[in-house]
């Protein structure tokens, strides 16, 4: 995962903006097996009233072991020997639900020796996994007391009608069904070392290498009606880590602000 572009070689601007792409991959100590869900729900009919107690069972895809990303938008400032940075980019590290988004901001100090820049730094993270639908439960012509929630067979829905969210309309629309969705947030730290130079005094070349650590992490259930109006959420334990080693390759423009003072 990338980390910014650092100070060119002498003569050097005194600040510059910059922007890059990075590749890179994690590789997570417990990453965390399939999540496995099993609990029992009620299910109540609004026209006889009769209650029933049904189990609902499902299961997410495996997280995996070494988990690519890559930052998508990324850029930042470099003034003097610091710099800082911030991006959005994806992490594949579940098999279900393709690229998970990450968000992250960073800062570091460059030390410049001949042509080589030297940067330890550190980034944080929020990434998120999922959602991922673990299952269905019927929610059609009934109502659903599920995981100490109630559910029911109609929901109000706010659908907008021009991009900028001006026009709106409610509706009470029937339930069809509930999914069960699973999301978990990590919020990480990366200490690392980013090695690098600048060529021409405007493309950065970089290689990197640090160790993730979860400061903190939710994992939540998402009981969604329709696949459009989130009925409720219901936090369960933390599930696994992308704690571990990270490596990355980073590529990146430099464009100067200011020059320097002679």
């Amino acid at each position: 995962m990338d980390q910014a572009a650092a100070q060119s070689t002498a003569p050097s601007p005194a600040n510059y903006t910059f922007f890059s792409v990075g590749f890179g991959a994690l590789f997570p100590r417990n990453p965390g097996s399939p999540v496995n869900l099993t609990f029992k729900y009620t299910s109540t009919s609004v026209t006889t009233g009769a209650t029933t107690t049904q189990t609902f069972s499902g299961t997410s895809g495996s997280f995996l072991p070494t988990a690519f990303a890559g930052d998508m938008i990324h850029g930042g400032y470099v003034f003097n020997h610091n710099s800082v940075n911030l991006g959005i980019g994806y992490n594949f590290d579940m098999n279900s639900t393709g690229g998970n988004p990450y968000f992250k901001l960073g800062y570091g100090y460059i030390f410049q020796i001949g042509g080589l820049q030297i940067q330890p730094s550190v980034d944080l993270y929020v990434n998120i996994d999922g959602p991922v639908t673990l299952g269905f439960i019927n929610n059609s012509g009934v109502n659903l007391g599920v995981l100490g929630d109630s559910i029911h067979s109609r929901f109000y829905y706010t659908s907008y009608t021009t991009a900028t969210f001006i026009s709106s309309q409610t509706t009470l629309t029937n339930a069809v069904n509930l999914e069960i969705n699973y999301v978990r947030t990590s919020y990480l730290a990366e200490p690392k070392l980013l090695l690098g130079t600048v060529l021409k005094k405007k493309v950065f070349l970089g290689i990197e290498g640090g160790w993730m650590v979860q400061v903190a992490q939710t994992s939540t259930l998402k009981l969604v009606q329709n696949g459009e109006n989130v009925a409720a959420k219901v936090q369960v334990s933390q599930h696994g880590s992308l704690g571990g080693p990270a490596v990355g390759l980073i590529v990146g423009w430099c464009f100067y602000t200011k020059p320097k003072k002679k």
